[in-house]
């Protein structure tokens, strides 16, 4: 039991300190695994919302998860983030910024 334990608190470290969580101008990446390295990259009008997912030990230790919902049905949850309301917050700021106001929208249509 203290053996799985041991294997698990590894594995969550090395999904920790291998995460990249970056949001530019117009995509959010997403750089994660250690063997298998994936990268991810999505632009602000395919995200839907952000959420974040708080455990007993998550709070502990003081992590997150964040959940990320999509255009279609694409969800992606991203284990272990540090400061997870943070950048929750910074990339809701920039997909409000991306939306185009409805002023403008409006009288793009000629309406």
């Amino acid at each position: 039991c203290l053996v799985i334990g041991g294997i698990l608190l590894l594995m969550a470290y090395g999904t920790k300190k291998y995460l990249v969580l970056a949001s530019t101008d117009h995509r959010v990446i997403i750089r994660c695994g250690i063997f298998n390295q994936e990268v991810l990259q999505l632009r602000y009008r395919q995200i839907e919302s952000v959420d974040i997912l708080n455990t007993l030990t998550g709070n502990i230790f003081g992590y997150s998860s964040i959940i990320i919902t999509g255009t279609g049905r694409m969800q992606l949850m991203i284990p272990f983030v540090q400061d997870a309301i943070t950048f929750r917050d910074d990339l809701t700021q920039k997909l409000l910024e991306s939306e185009e106001p409805l002023e403008h929208k409006s009288a793009a249509m000629g309406t």
